[in-house]
């Protein structure tokens, strides 16, 4: 509750800058919005516009604001139960609401609030499993794990070694775990009649299969190209260097302190 009204009194009043404006014209509009779609994404800013309060971007903003305070729940139930420590959930959930990007990405019309909330649902439902695992909780992270992966391919960064820790310890069943997975990727299939709207707000054309697979594999926008500045481009461990500059710019030295 703390995280939301922190969000909600500095939520961004219109139309922010980065990818909020295509976002906005996608939903408002109809069409997709660039690779991958981010049909889940789309689906949440279409609800959220049959929502009467507020103007329309107000409304998309205070999306994000939902799925950013969400997340900083999770995070400190997930930490709590994984470390037995409640100090120690209230800490990691406090870093995070306290991120400059983090804060940023959940007071404006952004994909990553919801990519943290489900990456952090991937990670709690990871905390319920047992050993043998029971299946509720197991298609619970698949489910998860396929709607984090198919949101942005960044999550498989967190979700695969998520996957192999908890299919070493927990045994769970293969089955519920592809059968949630199945389920997380449904999304995708809205690319397809969305792809069909008459609007210049649309990216690609997804209603043939190599459209489809180029647009969810994001084939000609970048796979996984994190960065294009000159000088973290080619080389690992320039990469690495500009990764942990902005790392420490994002949280200064309370989490190497905390370590």
């Amino acid at each position: 509750m703390l995280a939301l009204v922190a969000y909600g009194l500095t939520l961004h009043g219109g139309v922010a800058g980065g990818d909020a404006g295509e976002l906005m014209s996608a939903a408002c509009a109809g069409g997709v919005a660039h690779p991958p779609g981010y049909p889940l994404h789309g689906l949440i800013l279409r609800a959220a516009g049959l929502v009467r309060l507020g103007d329309v971007a107000q409304r998309h903003n205070a999306t994000s604001a939902l799925c950013g305070a969400a997340t900083v729940g999770l995070l400190l139930a997930l930490v709590r139960r994984w470390t037995g420590s409640g100090a120690a959930g209230v800490v990691s959930a406090g870093l995070w609401l306290g991120c400059g990007l983090a804060w940023r990405y959940a007071t404006t019309t952004e994909v990553f609030a919801l990519h943290g909330l489900l990456v952090a649902c991937a990670a709690w439902a990871a905390t319920r499993l047992e050993r043998p695992a029971p299946t509720g909780p197991t298609l619970a992270l698949g489910l998860a794990s396929g709607l984090a992966v198919t949101h942005h391919p960044t999550a498989l960064f967190v979700v695969g070694p998520l996957l192999v820790w908890c299919r070493a310890v927990h045994r769970p069943r293969l089955a519920p775990l592809a059968l949630g997975a199945a389920l997380g990727a449904t999304p995708l299939l809205l690319l397809v009649p969305w792809s069909a709207a008459d609007t210049p707000f649309s990216w690609g054309d997804a209603r043939t299969l190599e459209g489809f697979w180029l647009q969810v594999t994001r084939g000609d926008y970048g796979v996984l190209r994190l960065a294009a500045r000159d000088d973290v481009r080619g080389e690992l461990g320039p990469w690495l260097r500009a990764l942990a500059r902005f790392e420490w710019t994002q949280l200064g030295g309370a989490v190497v302190g905390l370590a």
